[in-house]
Parts: C-alpha cells; sequence; structure tokens
C-alpha cells in the first residue's frame, strides 16, 4: 500500500510539474519550446497520467487529445516501451511539444478506422502544423516540436489520401517509422496553393516509410526547403521512395530505397531545385529521376535512370565514359565512327557529349574569374579560375605533354623547343614544333625514323611573303 501510494504521488507531483509554467527551463519565459531536439527537455509525463492503456485494443484518442491540451510548450510526452496505443483521430500539434517513445520496434501508435482531420485539403493522422495554419487564435503551432522512437500504423483499410505524417512546420523527427498509409508516408508541405506556413530546416534521422500508397517521402512547395534526411529509408512504397517538388532543394545523406513502384529518387525539373544526395543507397530498379541541378555525391548501389552531375571516386557510365570516347565536332559525327560519345573542345569550352543527348561542359562564359561544370546546360559546380593549372582558357587548353592522332597513336605533336629532340625514344611521324619561327625557317622537324631519339627533318619552310 505504501509504495502504491508513493507511485501515486510520484506520478501526481510529474503531471503537475509539466502542466504548470513554472516546469520551464530557468532564464526561459513560460512557454518557450525547446530550441533543437539536444535542448534540455521540460519534465515529461506519461501518456497513462491522462487516462491511455497503450494495449492496442482500447481508444486512446482523448488521453492524447487531452495531454496535447493541458502540458505546457516544451513538455516531453512519455510513450511507454513495449505498448501500443490505438487511435481513430488525427493528433494535432497546437504547439511544440516533445513526443516520445523507446524505440521505433516496440513502441506504436495505432490508427484504426475514424474521423481525421485535414490541414488545407491534406488530411493526415498526425499533424504538424505552422503557426500560418493555425486552426484557432490559441495555436501556436508545431514549430520545434521533437518526435522519437515509436513507429505508425494503418490498421483502418482503405481511406481517401490519409497521409501518415504532415509536417507544415519545422520540426524534428528521429527514430520514427510510417507503415502502410493510404497516401504518402510522410509529406512535408508549406507555402503551397493549399497551404501556408514553413518548414524550412526540418530533419528526419533515421526515419523509414514502408508500404504506403503514395510516396515514401513527399516535399512541396516554396518553404519545404532546406530539410535534412539522415539514414532514411523508404521500402515497398507505390510511389518513389523520396519525391521532391520543394522550390529550392533537400540534403540526403546515407538515404536507401528498395522496391518502390514509383523508382527511387524523384525531384520536379520544373523547379530550381538543387537537391543534393549524398552516400545514398538504391537497389537495382530504383532509378535516379532527378532534374539536372541535383547533385549525387558518391552514390552506393544501383545507379541507373537519370541521374545528373554525379562526383565519385572514379569516372562513371552516367557522367564520364572510359572506353570508347572520340575527339568530334559533335555526336553525329562520332556515331559515323561507330561511337556514341565525343569529346571536343570549342569556344563554349570542353565538351562531353552522349548519343541521348546528355552533355557536360567547362566553360568560362558565365564568368570571367570562374571555371563551371554545366551539365545539360545548367550549372553544377564553381572553381575559381586560378585552380585551373596555369590559368590555362577552358576554351584554350595546354598539352604540355603532347598528343597524338590516329589509330596506331604515332603520328601527333609530342613537343615543341628551338631545335628537334636530343634525347628520348620517338616514333616515324611524330611532329616536333619550332617555338621561335622566323622567316626563311620552319615551323617544326617530323621524325623520319625511330629511334633515339630518332632521325628529324625540318618541314612546313616559313616565306617572307
Amino acid at each position: 500500500m505504501d509504495d502504491m501510494g508513493t507511485d501515486r504521488r510520484q506520478l501526481l507531483a510529474a503531471l503537475a510539474l509539466a502542466t504548470t509554467p513554472a516546469a520551464s527551463s530557468a532564464g526561459s519565459s513560460p512557454g518557450t519550446a525547446p530550441s533543437s531536439p539536444r535542448s534540455p527537455a521540460q519534465p515529461g509525463v506519461p501518456i497513462e497520467a491522462f487516462g491511455a492503456l497503450g494495449d492496442g485494443s482500447h481508444d486512446d484518442t482523448s488521453a492524447f487529445e487531452k495531454a496535447f491540451d493541458v502540458v505546457v510548450a516544451g513538455t516531453s510526452i512519455l510513450l511507454a516501451p513495449g505498448r501500443s496505443y490505438r487511435l481513430t483521430r488525427s493528433l494535432r500539434f497546437t504547439k511544440p511539444l516533445i513526443l516520445k517513445g523507446g524505440t521505433k520496434e516496440d513502441t506504436s501508435l495505432v490508427f484504426d478506422r475514424g474521423s481525421y482531420a485535414t490541414l488545407g485539403d491534406q488530411r493526415a493522422a498526425i499533424l504538424l502544423p505552422h503557426l500560418d495554419d493555425a486552426r484557432t487564435p490559441r495555436e501556436r503551432g508545431a514549430q520545434r516540436s521533437v518526435l522519437t522512437g515509436f513507429s505508425v500504423h494503418w490498421k483502418g483499410g482503405g481511406s481517401d489520401a490519409l497521409h501518415g505524417v504532415l509536417v507544415n512546420s519545422p520540426v524534428y523527427l528521429a527514430e520514427i517509422d510510417v507503415h502502410g498509409f493510404p497516401h504518402d508516408g510522410f509529406r512535408i508541405e508549406a507555402a503551397t496553393k493549399r497551404l501556408k506556413g514553413n518548414a524550412n530546416g526540418s530533419s528526419f534521422t533515421d526515419c523509414s516509410a514502408l508500404g504506403n500508397g503514395g510516396h515514401g517521402f513527399a516535399l512541396y512547395g516554396d518553404n519545404a526547403n532546406a530539410c535534412v534526411f539522415i539514414g532514411a529509408r523508404a521500402f515497398d512504397n507505390k510511389g518513389a521512395g523520396f519525391y521532391d517538388a520543394s522550390l529550392l532543394g533537400n540534403t540526403y545523406i546515407a538515404a536507401e530505397v528498395d522496391n518502390n513502384k514509383g523508382g527511387g529518387y524523384t525531384s520536379d525539373e520544373s523547379l530550381p531545385n538543387t537537391s543534393v544526395f549524398v552516400g545514398c543507397y538504391a537497389e537495382p530498379g530504383q532509378l535516379y529521376r532527378l532534374n539536372p541541378r541535383n547533385i549525387v555525391i558518391g552514390p552506393l548501389g544501383h545507379t541507373n535512370g537519370y541521374c545528373p552531375a554525379m562526383v565519385r571516386s572514379l569516372p562513371s557510365g552516367e557522367l564520364f565514359t572510359s572506353t570508347g570516347l572520340v575527339v568530334a565536332r559533335d555526336v553525329a559525327t562520332a556515331g559515323a565512327n561507330g561511337k556514341d560519345d565525343c569529346f571536343r573542345i570549342s569556344v563554349r569550352g570542353f565538351e562531353l557529349m552522349h548519343g541521348d543527348g546528355q552533355s557536360v561542359r567547362l566553360s568560362k562564359l558565365l564568368s570571367s574569374d570562374y571555371v563551371d561544370l554545366l551539365n545539360a546546360g545548367h550549372p553544377v559546380m564553381r572553381l575559381p579560375a586560378r585552380a585551373i593549372a596555369g590559368n590555362v582558357d577552358v576554351a584554350r587548353p595546354s598539352f604540355p605533354a603532347g598528343f597524338t592522332l590516329g589509330a596506331s597513336g604515332r603520328s601527333g605533336i609530342i613537343g615543341s623547343g628551338t631545335h628537334p629532340p636530343r634525347d628520348g625514344t620517338h616514333a616515324r611521324g611524330a611532329l616536333w614544333l619550332n617555338e621561335e619561327p622566323d622567316m626563311g625557317g620552319f615551323v617544326g622537324w617530323t621524325c623520319i625514323r625511330s629511334g633515339s631519339p630518332g632521325v628529324w627533318r625540318p618541314f612546313g619552310k616559313i616565306h617572307s611573303s
């Protein structure tokens, strides 16, 4: 009896502390939200204190709604490890809160058939609205809310475009799995025709979207930018694993895709989206359908499909070709020689062109101070001009070791000087240019007999008129 009384008193004390403005940390005003997931959290209160059972069958919706209503901003609402909480209405964050479970494997929110709310015209099980899309004067928005350590499941059968989690404000999610929703697993939407809001700067760490009817992760709008996805995974979704229709772009680090019917990584080509994909993994068939402004760095696994500017330790087939490259004025000329790829140097700079229309170009036309790498005409990388050895103009290259032509590789300009070579081994047909030509002199020398240094004779007499 004494132990039960002690537990009850401790629980009531924790609840009183969590629902009183005095619970705010020293030096901050009442209701101050945490500045980041690493900020000292407010004292937590278990969801069971509001009547939740977590047995998987009892409807715990009212307990969550009461908790969300009465606790002050910044409070941690704790979900017990090993519990499954059944809900039949949307969870709407009207203030910054921390919803914390054990792990996504042993703590779950199971949404069953019921009545689900909308944000704009989007319906979702968990709503994280921005103040701009507040429903009532009391709403302060979900900005800086933290969700961590649980999975979110749909058990209600068919529904009209129900998302798992709808993000409309900058929030932090870690170790959250979303399973089996009729539409997108995670939808980040802000500043579209349907919604106001601002979700810029949200983060998703070790989150997964599995078996959803739309995309695994989907981003839409002018204010769905600068989000970070670290270790995020998308499996078995009917749409793309990651679909990015944000205005400016986001960063994906060590993301993984497998068996998504709409492909692996997709971005909207009509937007100036400059998303970056770093060390992302793709199983076979998980296409990269990215716009030319996106950058893929160090891809793992398969990169079939259209991959734009790609940076990796060795040349890859998507951007460079290690065999079959010919020097030609255009792809058609290269094709006449049985090659689909060609390399040319023109007033536009160094150009690598492929038979499918893809082109990569180094150019100084955009700025006299920089050399730009362009992919399909879009700048994707900028280097200071001084980074190019000797500041050689990109449209007028230098070949300090010379170059050869033809199938045999013997004929070509192998160097220059004020006299023919006096050492080294040279093949018949090699040319050596005269660096100090004058009237009555010669353009250079040609090797007429192979050897060390070979037999050289002058060619191209320079006349006075």
